[in-house]
């Protein structure tokens, strides 16, 4: 039996197992049904329970042996530890893909999913769906937005822009007046769109035929870097876009609080914001702003240069280099959202030696409810 087939069978056993849970949670409160009958179908659920278990059993052993084999095609290791494993089969994925290898066998050594299958739309280009998680929503070191705003990876994203009712009230018990006319204007529902996004990664020829470990980190940390700045263009963009400008903090028409000096600004506007909001707030702002706000408060006083940002300003300080205009808020009535369905290309360029390896990834970045955030201006000074 192949590890495709042990899949099939497994998906069938599982779907017999909850069809018989519910039709026995139904019987049991059924005084008219015969507890013979309950009985017999219990059995025959752990029956099924026990083949499910044994073939799952079979199933990780083949996969993990499948796994190994294709892992170590691409190159020998003393070790057989989980790491080691999981960059073989990386290396062996991105190779097969730039080189013209045999690219299904290293996506399923990947978690890939089998060819021509509808869940994915019958593609034959498209990501192992544990690698295209993994370039796409796990952490962004260079983008520190995701520290304190949801990355999700759902197709068709839904959501409430708040997440709690309170029974027997309407809109009119939010005492942010600003905050119940956006709620009551939009439905309380955000619906999530799909934007399409390149990543390119370009790969010398001396590091495709080297070590395993540098290919793998040169193409995971040039395409994670492309989603990290393009993230960032997205969420801090200033001039208007034609369809990715409901993005951005600059474009959504949030309100502005000022301050006589940066740091003022900032904490004018986080007293601003009402609790529900301020209790959880952070600010995005540039390093080079809040050293030059720091330089001008400081006067000497070396106390206040030894202070994290946080102790200085009250909040969670998060510094990114597009944040021209520092942002107040709770981020996480912002997030980010991927699509499934993550694709790749490959091309080559021989005069110059250079592997070029192409994702292309659907995404959206929403502000949930702009009540929950402010931006903070320098008041300028009236001359005369």
């Amino acid at each position: 039996m192949t590890l495709f087939q042990m899949k099939e069978h497994i998906a069938t056993l599982r779907a017999e197992i909850n069809e018989l849970k519910k039709w026995i949670a139904e019987k049991a409160a059924d005084p008219t049904t015969p507890m013979e009958e309950i009985d017999a179908k219990k059995a025959k659920m752990d029956d099924l329970i026990k083949r499910y278990e044994m073939l799952k059993e079979q199933h990780d052993e083949l996969e993990t042996k499948q796994r190994l084999d294709v892992a170590f095609q691409a190159g020998s290791s003393p070790e057989h530890d989980e790491k080691s494993v999981k960059i073989m089969a990386k290396a062996a994925f991105y190779k097969a893909a730039l080189l013209g290898g045999d690219v299904q066998s290293a996506s399923k050594a990947l978690g890939g999913i089998p060819e021509n299958s509808a869940e994915l739309g019958f593609g034959d280009n498209l990501l192992p769906t544990s690698l295209s998680t993994e370039l796409i929503t796990e952490p962004v070191d260079e983008n520190a937005l995701r520290d304190i705003e949801p990355v999700s990876n759902i197709t068709g994203l839904e959501e409430p822009i708040i997440t709690f009712e309170i029974e027997d009230e309407d809109y009119e018990s939010i005492t942010d007046e600003e905050t119940a006319k956006e709620i009551m204007a939009s439905g309380g529902k955000i619906s999530y769109g799909r934007f399409k996004t390149k990543l390119s990664a370009t790969v010398k020829d001396t590091v495709m035929h080297g070590t395993l470990t540098n290919l793998v980190t040169t193409i995971e940390n040039a395409l994670r870097s492309a989603l990290a700045t393009k993230e960032k263009i997205n969420a801090f963009r200033k001039k208007p876009h034609a369809k990715e400008g409901h993005m951005s903090f600059y474009l959504n028409e949030i309100k502005t609080v000022k301050g006589p000096d940066l740091i003022q600004a900032i904490i004018n506007a986080w007293s601003d914001l009402p609790d529900y909001f301020s209790n959880r707030a952070s600010v995005t702002m540039r390093k080079q702003d809040y050293y030059s706000a720091i330089r001008k408060l400081a006067n000497n006083n070396a106390d206040l240069w030894g202070k994290k940002p946080e102790d200085v300003i009250g909040i969670p300080v998060k510094f990114v280099d597009r944040a021209v205009v520092p942002v107040v808020g709770d981020f996480s009535f912002s997030r980010q959202n991927y699509d499934i369905g993550t694709i790749y290309e490959t091309d080559k360029d021989a005069r110059k030696g250079e592997y070029y390896f192409v994702v292309t990834a659907w995404g959206d970045h929403r502000i949930r409810l702009k009540s929950a955030f402010r931006l903070a201006e320098v008041d300028e000074p009236v001359s005369g």
